[in-house]
């Protein structure tokens, strides 16, 4: 038998609980073994945090799931009518008594993972149950009927706004009221919050937000590199404009801002999701000014979206912001955003580099093999674009600056390749040349 070490979820919770990377690996880890369980059948039905043993390392996080006494081996469309487990962690299917399959579990695992997000330093972990219904003591499991849960949503609006809104749509995804409405492990780990385009887009996305410092790098960037920068910053077509700039000098495009969005609003219209079906609407700004006094203008539109099932709501609810979304974008003078700048790399296959005014810069890959090019951006604050552009050789050795020999030597070297060639081609015409000279003044009486 192996020997398992670490420490329980409940301290876990104590530890980290605030630390969102580790509680999302530790939701993905729990997801894992819950699917391998299902897979033999097995369902647990009593996961909980005390029930969780968990190591951490600086390389990577463990959970061992422990505890299996109230263990049952269901097969397929087989159910139990039979109350065990912890109350505030158990399903609603197992507090009546009815319908009770592996699903159970599910439940269990997301409220289990949200119980240690709220964990307190001294109290460790505190489960949703308990923060949203505090006048409910759940001594028995009985009293978990009392609750009268409608939706996910009452549990995920007890969650800190650390939690980010593809940790949030996971969890509700195991929190249906109703089975057909609670996803299953194998589902839940495909969700998108466990794709790298998450965090690379993540990543973007705060990149964009932080850099707000102001302290003149791009102009001594592109005096040092020989770069101008094209554009008006405080325009608010500057990005399309910078990247229209780009476009036109690294693949020679006819196109203007105005052409390039609408080039751009035409792509993600006829391709709202990435090649893995994964939607691109899940990626836009929630907290967005013009979204937010959208659906306060149209709430009669909303208010008809109403149904039964929540996640069939919000599915309805992407739908509704993905056209406003692309109408948005489709107007001059509407601010660009870290979606145009990714749907750019992957519409024209470039990489898009992006140097901020304060000397970090953030790489936006295409997922084309070969890239056709590497555009370069400068950024000012927030959603503030530049094109940098090469300023022609002849124009450097005619200005006032005199390059150093690396700067001289980047400037020429896109020239040595044609140079060479040339080369070539002069040697072999200089070679034939000698040649047919040397067969005509050759002695014939040596022959």
């Amino acid at each position: 038998m192996e020997l398992v070490q670490g420490f329980s979820g409940s301290k876990f919770g104590k530890l980290y609980g605030k630390d969102m990377k580790k509680c999302f690996k530790l939701c993905e880890e729990l997801l894992r073994h819950i699917n391998h369980l299902h897979n033999k059948q097995i369902g647990h039905f009593d996961i909980k945090p005390d029930n969780l043993v968990v190591s951490v390392d600086d390389q990577q996080l463990k959970v061992t799931l422990v505890d299996y006494g109230f263990a049952h081996q269901l097969y397929k469309d087989q159910d139990l009518s039979e109350r065990f487990g912890t109350p505030y962690y158990c399903s609603p299917q197992i507090a009546r008594a009815a319908d009770v399959n592996k699903k159970s579990d599910i439940w269990s695992a997301m409220v289990t993972v949200m119980a240690i997000i709220l964990s307190d330093q001294e109290t460790g972990p505190i489960p949703p149950l308990k923060k949203c219904y505090p006048n409910y003591r759940l001594s028995t499991l009985q009293t978990h009927l009392k609750c009268e849960i409608t939706g996910p949503e009452e549990l995920i609006a007890c969650l800190p706004g650390s939690v980010d809104k593809h940790f949030q749509d996971l969890l509700s995804r195991g929190l249906g009221v109703k089975l057909r409405h609670r996803a299953g492990p194998r589902k839940l780990l495909k969700h998108r919050a466990f794709s790298k385009f998450r965090e690379i887009f993540m990543a973007l996305q705060s990149f964009l937000q932080e850099q707000r410092l102001d302290d003149g790098f791009l102009s001594d960037y592109a005096k040092d590199n020989f770069k101008e920068m094209i554009g008006d910053p405080l325009n608010e077509n500057c990005m399309f404009n910078a990247l229209a700039n780009q476009l036109v000098e690294h693949l020679s495009l006819q196109t203007t801002g105005q052409k390039f969005r609408e080039e751009i609003v035409k792509h993600l219209r006829h391709n709202p999701k990435k090649t893995d079906g994964m939607s691109l609407v899940h990626f836009l700004d929630n907290d967005d000014p013009s979204w937010r006094q959208y659906k306060e203008q149209k709430a009669h539109i909303f208010q008809k979206t109403a149904t039964e099932d929540w996640h069939t709501k919000q599915n309805q609810l992407c739908q509704i912001k993905w056209r406003w979304y692309l109408r948005h974008m489709s107007h001059s003078g509407t601010q660009g955003d870290a979606l145009i700048l990714w749907a750019a790399a992957q519409l024209y296959e470039v990489d898009i580099r992006i140097i901020a005014d304060n000397g970090n810069h953030f790489v936006i890959r295409t997922e084309a093999e070969f890239p056709q090019a590497e555009l370069l951006l400068g950024y000012y604050q927030k959603l503030r674009f530049v094109s940098l552009r090469d300023i022609a050789v002849t124009e450097v050795l005619n200005a006032d600056q005199v390059p150093t020999g690396e700067v001289l030597l980047e400037l020429l070297t896109p020239a040595i390749p044609i140079f060479l060639e040339n080369a070539e081609e002069m040697i072999e015409v200089q070679t034939e040349t000698n040649v047919d000279q040397a067969e005509v003044t050759e002695d014939p009486t040596k022959k």
